[in-house]
């Protein structure tokens, strides 16, 4: 196996379980996992969205796309119940899905040579 062909697994893989998840908590966004708090889906799902972003600034494929995301679904932010700070979750969903296929695009058009390679940010 080679390392491109490892990376598209793994990243298939964590999407099909992540849409599974989505599927049956839509509904639901706000919802807190416990009574003490912590990241709810909509949280979880746009800081992936937020993060498939840096995946391609980091891959040298431009500036993240999310980037004013930063201050609600970026490093270091807490979920909030307040429904007005957020895009809807349809959005969010649609732009995880949006930048992951550019994401894995840009993996395809690398070659296992590319991805010898140090990114810019190293």
């Amino acid at each position: 196996m080679y390392t491109k062909d490892a990376i598209r697994y793994s990243l298939n893989l964590a999407d099909q379980a992540l849409m599974r998840s989505l599927e049956t908590i839509e509904n639901a966004p706000l919802t807190f996992p416990t009574e003490n708090g912590g990241c709810h889906p909509l949280w979880v799902v746009g800081h992936l969205a937020f993060v498939e972003g840096l995946t391609h600034e980091m891959l040298g494929g431009g500036s993240n796309p999310l980037g004013d995301w930063a201050a609600i679904f970026g490093p270091d932010t807490v979920p909030t119940a307040d429904a007005a700070r957020y895009p809807a979750m349809r959005e969010v969903r649609a732009q995880y899905v949006q930048l992951r296929q550019r994401n894995l695009q840009l993996l395809e058009s690398m070659t296992e040579a590319d991805l010898d390679k140090p990114t810019p940010w190293q």
